[in-house]
């Protein structure tokens, strides 16, 4: 068993879906606001994926190469990326992204518990998806934005799409 606390990305959709777990037709309701219709149709968010014709097969979203981007090598970055998609294909690997609240939803954290077992749980499947909890979904109203930009030392220094304050 592997657990891989990830910075690498800010958001699971920079690595999901891929061609080794494509978005299902239907999205397991396991963790799905109470916003989001059920059964709950993948199409509700493909509608807005970028890349229509892989829409189940890519993520949603690639490395920032432009002038705002966020990383200082956005190649090096993107290479990296591709890693962890890889990585998180794997069944027996649990990657947990630093600002990803799913596994805040169904792990139990120390002091009241471990995450050792995650795998025994099946945890992986079950939060796997919970980032499309935070997309557009056509027909639905939006969920609220959770970050308004990057902060360093408690001041925001850069606005959510990228332009330094």
């Amino acid at each position: 068993m592997l657990i891989i606390k990830c910075v690498l990305i800010r958001y699971t959709g920079d690595i999901r879906p891929t061609e080794y777990i494509p978005l299902p037709d239907q999205i397991p309701e396991a963790l799905l606001d109470k916003r989001l219709p059920r059964p709950c149709p993948c199409s509700i968010f493909t509608a807005y994926h970028p890349d229509q014709e892989n829409s189940r097969s890519t993520p949603f979203f690639k490395c920032n190469s432009g002038k705002s981007s966020f990383y200082v090598d956005p190649p090096t970055a993107q290479a990296s990326i591709q890693t962890l998609i890889e990585f998180d294909a794997n069944e027996k690997v649990c990657t947990l992204i630093a600002h990803d609240p799913a596994p805040l939803k169904t792990m139990t954290f120390f002091p009241n518990g471990t995450i050792n077992n995650w795998y025994e749980k099946g945890l992986k499947p079950e939060m796997h998806w919970d980032f499309l909890n935070e997309m557009p979904a056509k027909g639905v109203e939006a969920r609220p934005v959770l970050v308004d930009g990057l902060y360093k030392e408690g001041k925001r220094v850069k606005h959510l799409k990228g332009q330094a304050v």
